[in-house]
């Protein structure tokens, strides 16, 4: 059995995953440590779908981590009920980054990564630039869908 502190951990490491993630995709290069001469060369592009990809897996081990926390006679009830919130937490945040990729993909953006944390809201747009007006329409979209204030917004093109 994970102390309960490990939660706190997980969620820590997952995070910090992505973030490594992007950074790595955006560094100048922007090609990925493991790349071995021979292999294809990494495509930008595949941005939203290695993203996309390792926030899945991140989520679904969170997941799984709060099942065995709900499974485990030996947690106690408290614990489990923090389990609980925590895992109704995770699905309100995997809903709220699901409409607003949607909604942005819908208003023509091409594609999108959106991440909600405790700290604010990570909006990723494909594309060169992000003028005033579209960011104040992406802007606009995550805090009517999510309730976070501007200030804790960050937006930013990618390709």
């Amino acid at each position: 059995m994970k102390k309960p502190w490990s939660w706190g951990l997980t969620i820590a490491l997952a995070l910090f995953t992505i973030i490594v993630a992007v950074y790595v995709i955006f560094s100048p290069g922007g090609e990925s440590p493991a790349f071995n001469e021979g292999d294809a060369a990494p495509v930008r592009g595949d941005f939203f779908a290695i993203f996309r990809q390792e926030r899945s897996q991140a989520r679904a081990d969170e997941n799984r981590y709060l099942d065995e926390m709900l499974e485990d006679s030996a947690v106690s009830a408290q614990a489990k009920s923090q389990a609980e919130s925590a895992k109704l937490a995770l699905v309100e945040r995997i809903e709220d980054e699901f409409a607003i990729e949607s909604t942005l993909l819908a208003k023509g953006y091409g594609d999108a990564a959106v991440t909600i944390s405790d700290s604010g809201v990570s909006v990723v747009v494909y594309g060169d630039t992000l003028n005033e007006d579209d960011a104040a329409k992406i802007l606009d979209i995550v805090c009517r869908q999510t309730g976070v204030s501007a200030q804790d917004v960050f937006i930013m093109p990618a390709k």
